[in-house]
């Protein structure tokens, strides 16, 4: 995919926000000269394409600015995109967009992104409203009580149909962060998620997988597992609610060493759709989505400033003692901790074990010889500190 791209044209689509909250204004330039069949315009209602890089919006949710677009990520010549939208937030009973892709196989890469874009700039301390552009008024992420997308879609089911349906955030780290939870099998693979295996975590009951694509600083790209919860495949999952604040919680506190991710996070951009690889006119429709951020009407409570309490202090690196292949992990308690979890991974950095003690300073594994390295963090208060210092052995 071509990040850049993508950054650019929110870029772009941010310097045309219309101020207050009045009707939403349809911008297809993309379309001169191009018949468009599809939803006619109304205030709310628009249509673009089938050129790219057309958008609908500005709307407003929550006195936050959403747009509908059909973006160029990487498209080869002939790749065409429609969108009709119905407005956003849709009314009930109707579909939020649905787009119409032709996209011929062009070696797996990205071309075409039919998406809603939700910009989180202008954050006042206790609601949005504070201004519009790129970086201004980012929102802290601990200033929110939650960032859950729920979503529902239809999307094709041909083999000559490949993508991913996920939300695409982009925070302070240098590129995006991408969660996945409608893959096919010709993006479930390494070369579409990324080679850098992260670890292991669970969001909202489920298991998911976090890969870096590229160097430290690249895109990190969250995946739901398949229902058997096996990492090697992807979920088919076309409903559901995605915990985006915890999936970036859990970055900070188990992947800034590895990918330079930041340990205090402010949110720019949230959005979702589909990375289209292939299509042959067939059609991806987002039935329903919202964003739940646990501030209503687009202010937060006088008890929900832009403060949290800080991370308690990570433990000292664990101790090792050996007794053949058995291997046992000590270290310092940590004043107030109720729980420790301790993280093994080999010498390339894939995690092995996620060993959890509760209120133990100490645990034990059998592991095989080969070099390791092991690493805890505490838990207190409900909240998890960054991890220790990582050690190793053999």
């Amino acid at each position: 995919m071509r990040l850049s791209i993508r950054r650019r044209t929110a870029a772009v689509i941010a310097a045309t926000v219309l101020g207050g909250g009045g009707a939403a204004a349809c911008t297809a330039a993309a379309d001169a000269g191009t018949a468009h069949t599809g939803t006619a315009h109304t205030a709310s209602a628009c249509g673009i394409g089938p050129a790219l890089n057309g958008h609908c919006g500005p709307y407003h949710d929550n006195a936050r600015p959403a747009f509908i677009e059909n973006q160029n990520i990487g498209a080869a010549g002939g790749t065409t995109a429609t969108v009709d939208t119905n407005g956003y937030p849709a009314r009930s009973g109707d579909d939020v967009f649905s787009s119409v892709v032709h996209a011929a196989a062009n070696g797996g890469g990205v071309q075409v992104y039919p998406s809603i874009q939700e910009q989180f700039y202008g954050w006042t301390g206790t609601g949005w409203g504070g201004g519009s552009g790129e970086g201004a008024g980012n929102v802290p992420l601990s200033a929110l009580p939650q960032l859950t997308v729920n979503y529902s879609e239809t999307s094709p089911q041909d083999s000559s149909s490949q993508y991913e349906w996920g939300v695409d955030v982009w925070t302070n780290y240098s590129r995006d962060v991408m969660f996945w939870t409608d893959t096919t099998s010709g993006r479930c693979m390494p070369g579409g998620y990324g080679q850098t295996n992260l670890g292991q975590l669970t969001l909202n009951g489920k298991p998911w997988t976090a890969t870096l694509y590229g160097n430290a600083g690249g895109e990190i790209i969250l995946y739901e597992d398949g229902s058997s919860g096996d990492a090697s495949t992807c979920a088919r999952q076309a409903s559901g609610s995605i915990d985006v604040k915890g999936g970036l919680n859990w970055l900070a506190t188990h992947a800034n060493s590895k990918t330079g991710f930041p340990t205090t996070v402010t949110v720019a951009l949230v959005n979702s759709g589909w990375e289209v690889t292939q299509a042959n006119g067939t059609t991806f429709k987002q039935d329903t989505y919202s964003i739940a951020t646990g501030i209503a009407g687009g202010s937060a409570p006088a008890n929900a400033q832009a403060t949290s309490a800080p991370p308690p202090p990570a433990p000292a690196a664990p101790t090792i003692l050996s007794s053949g292949n058995e291997k046992y992990f000590l270290w310092a308690p940590v004043a107030g901790a109720s729980d420790y979890q301790v993280q093994i991974e080999n010498s390339s950095g894939t995690v092995l074990r996620s060993l959890a003690s509760q209120d133990s300073t100490w645990v034990k594994d059998t592991l095989t010889p080969q070099d390791y390295l092991v690493q805890v963090r505490a838990q207190v208060n409900g909240t998890w500190s960054a991890w220790s210092k990582a050690e190793s052995f053999t």
